[in-house]
């Protein structure tokens, strides 16, 4: 059997989707036919050893929106996930499986608004963002851990692109999150 491991890594600011390996390209979230969340046109780059794998997480790192705030000089201004999806190939290297994803998820911290009151508008706009869309993702939980009929998960990119970790999609792929 053969495997292939590629990475991606996309940050949310405000509320839209940026592919980190591929000069902050706009992208979009949407869900297939079959149900699955899916990122259209997201670069994914194969990564033949350990260390190529190191490079791309950490150049995909340096990409990330960081803005200087009251509290901190380097402060998130995004949601950034690095996926590294492992897939079976034939001798063509062509896709025949996908064999499991593992995704390193980094939120953005959440924001007083007092703590943010000395900053300029656009770190206040992001602030705002940032809280809502954490926000959403603790309703989605909540939800989630309630066994409730409707889980709202359209309410945030983030929950969009998380929702088939924690709820898995139609195909048989083990997802492991890891929030850093």
């Amino acid at each position: 059997r053969l495997f292939t491991f590629t990475v991606s890594y996309f940050e949310i600011y405000n509320g839209k989707v940026f592919d980190l390996l591929d000069n902050h390209a706009k992208r979009k979230v949407q869900e297939d036919r079959s149900g699955t969340i899916q990122i259209p046109g997201l670069k994914e780059v194969q990564a033949r050893t350990a260390d190529e794998m190191t490079q791309l997480i950490e150049y995909g790192l340096s990409e990330r929106k960081t803005k200087s705030t009251a509290w901190n000089d380097t402060s998130s201004r995004s949601h950034a996930i690095g996926t590294i999806s492992i897939k079976e190939i034939n001798k063509r290297n062509q896709v025949i499986a996908e064999s499991g994803k593992l995704l390193l998820v980094d939120l953005a911290g959440s924001e007083k608004a007092q703590d943010s009151q000395s900053n300029i508008k656009q770190r206040r706009i992001e602030g705002a963002e940032i809280n809502t869309s954490l926000l959403s993702l603790k309703e989605w939980i909540r939800a989630m851990e309630s066994n409730k009929k409707h889980v709202p998960f359209r309410q945030s990119k983030l929950t969009m692109v998380l929702r088939d970790s924690f709820i898995g999609g139609k195909n048989k792929t083990h997802v492991i999150m890891i929030a850093c």
